[in-house]
């Protein structure tokens, strides 16, 4: 095929050259040209090798980050336990950026996409997807705090963001917290009743980042 194209090509070009006067003097290249096979296979053989090593395009690539191996750290386990929490959920975990810790923004954001778990009822999607507020009645902070928050739900050109606010300023910047640009959080739901509550883990960095020692894997719903 690739030669069959390579032939076309030249034929053409000996036409042009035969139209031309001025030309008349490469004509006989051109027909030397199509005559040589070797030389047009090796032609159209460099022309296909040059498509092929053309880089193909980028795509959009969603950042994430595993959360595979994590587990909730004993000391959350144990005061869930304590306020009857169950459908323990890990949904996010992010590092802390600039807006995050921004006063004058004042909100946690993470967008929908990039959720590891189903979280809401259907009532509480309900109540975003009509642009209202969900409270977050239980909330366990970094240090063990208990406080309450509420989450909203904001349509961006990206995409559906998630973004935990009503006081949220006071968690970030809580000196008990000491949450800090690039720190790696993980957002937990759960259950006390039908209520919605999170636990927020701080993930320290670099050698201090949480290891696997000192925890308890989460329960399932039905024994927890």
């Amino acid at each position: 095929m690739d030669s069959l194209f390579g032939l076309r090509l030249l034929s053409d070009a000996g036409y042009i050259v035969s139209m031309c006067p001025h030309l008349l003097d490469y004509k006989d290249k051109v027909d030397n040209l199509i005559s040589n096979r070797d030389l047009l296979d090796k032609i159209t053989g460099l022309s296909r090798k040059r498509s092929q090593k053309r880089a193909p395009r980028k795509t959009a690539v969603a950042t994430t980050y595993s959360a595979a191996n994590r587990e909730l750290p004993s000391e959350f386990y144990r005061m869930l336990q304590e306020i009857g929490g169950v459908e323990l959920k890990l949904i996010m975990e992010k590092p802390l950026t600039t807006s995050d810790l921004n006063r004058g923004l004042g909100r946690l954001s993470f967008p929908s996409d990039n959720l590891l778990s189903d979280f809401l009822s259907p009532e509480e999607q309900e109540h975003l997807e009509n642009r209202r507020e969900v409270p977050v009645v239980v909330v366990i902070e970094p240090s063990l705090e208990v406080s309450s928050l509420a989450l909203k739900s904001w349509k961006m050109s990206k995409g559906l963001v998630h973004v935990v606010t009503g006081g949220w300023n006071r968690v970030a910047h809580s000196p008990n917290n000491r949450l800090q640009k690039k720190d790696i959080i993980q957002v937990w739901s759960f259950r006390t009743g039908t209520r919605l509550g999170m636990a927020l883990v701080k993930v320290k960095i670099g050698e201090e980042e949480t290891s696997g020692a000192g925890s308890q894997p989460p329960p399932s719903p039905t024994n927890f």
